[in-house]
């Protein structure tokens, strides 16, 4: 079951890069695709994912956000990769592309951390 948790954290992370980066556009028109709500929707999906996914997988928790983060890390060295074979001149702001993705993506990590916290109903006295 966890692996499956993974499998679907990594796939929403692909499918939130490729929303957001549009990695099918050449690298001059990949900047300009970019927009405040489109990373506003790679945060949301981060939280919720994360939640989601982590709920009630309290040792497991971060990993699964861990594997959203790293399919978005992943993703981004694979375009960088093939834009540089092209070009070698793109990515000029090579390192700082992955902190930016980190914080975009880091709200994963919060949302497995309140997911991850299932509470043990408490017991009921009947008067």
């Amino acid at each position: 079951m966890i692996a499956l948790r993974y499998f679907l954290a990594t796939l929403l992370g692909l499918a939130a890069y490729c929303y957001c980066y549009h990695p099918w556009l050449p690298y001059s028109g990949r900047e300009r695709s970019m927009t405040a709500a489109g990373f506003g929707v790679v945060v949301a999906a981060a939280l919720l994912g994360g939640f989601v996914l982590a709920w009630g997988a309290r040792p497991h928790r971060y990993r699964i956000a861990a594997a959203f983060v790293a399919a978005m890390f992943a993703a981004n060295a694979f375009v960088i990769a093939a834009d540089w074979a092209v070009d070698p001149t793109d990515h000029n702001m090579f390192p700082f592309e992955f902190i930016i993705l980190g914080i975009v993506a880091s709200p994963a990590f919060l949302g497995a951390a309140l997911g991850g916290r299932k509470r043990k109903a408490p017991d009921r006295v009947a008067a």
